[in-house]
């Protein structure tokens, strides 16, 4: 949090009052404030819409540009408060009228802390409705691959296969969840590797597999992705001949 005032009696008094309560900076300089709100990420910014440097209005739109989340308190009196909130081009602000008392000041935090954490609850949101449909477009292209797709866990389990794999394998996708993956990974990104494949009709076959290295819901895992290469194989074999 931090106040700017050109009384330093006022600083003082507010600086006393609140050290206890929050981490406050103060300044008597809006040149100095400004600095500090490039350094440091305020959630709280309180300000005397007077300023013995330049106009209050100029400093408030500068915090808010440099800290567009703040919540912004203004110490202001009656005859200029209607012409301030008229330039205030912010949802989260308060007005306090002098003259100004830490009773005042406290409630008024007190209300900025909360419109904060409905912010931060309401971002929170926004934040995890993106991520869902990043991992829903994910899920939509990784179905629609024609090669198999399993990620397996740390622990070598298959927890996710696509619907490829079922023709790969002649085997349902649930079939696999759960299951060991039974074949050993390297740690190395992109590996390449041939493997024998079975299936459940018990035909034999040949895939190449690579190995990528992912996130999956938070957690360290491994994204295996087949192509089937027997008939392949089978036409290498009948030149060879």
């Amino acid at each position: 949090m931090l106040m700017l005032d050109d009384n330093e009696d006022l600083l003082n008094e507010m600086n006393t009052f609140f050290k206890d309560l929050f981490y406050i900076d103060v300044s008597n300089s809006v040149t100095h404030a400004l600095q500090m709100i490039k350094k440091k990420p305020y959630n709280i910014i309180i300000s005397n819409i007077m300023s013995i440097e330049m106009d209050g209005m100029f400093f408030i739109n500068a915090a808010i540009n440099i800290r567009p989340k703040a919540f912004i308190i203004i110490i202001t009196d009656v005859t200029s408060k209607e012409l301030t909130a008229k330039g205030v081009k912010k949802d989260l602000f308060e007005f306090l009228e002098k003259p100004l008392h830490p009773e005042d000041l406290l409630f008024a935090i007190h209300k900025a802390c909360k419109e904060l954490l409905v912010e931060q609850k309401k971002n929170r949101h926004n934040i995890m409705s993106d991520l869902k449909n990043v991992h829903d477009s994910f899920l939509n292209i990784v179905n629609s691959q024609t090669d198999g797709i399993m990620v397996i866990d740390s622990n070598g389990i298959i927890i996710y296969a696509n619907p490829a794999v079922e023709t790969l394998f002649r085997a349902k996708q649930s079939a696999f969840i759960g299951q060991l993956f039974g074949f050993p990974l390297g740690n190395h990104n992109k590996d390449r590797t041939e493997i024998g494949i079975f299936r459940s009709n018990g035909e034999k076959g040949t895939a190449e597999i690579i190995t990528t290295n992912i996130f999956w819901h938070g957690k360290k895992s491994q994204l295996i992705t087949f192509r089937d290469i027997t008939d392949r194989k089978k036409a290498q074999k009948q030149v060879q001949r």
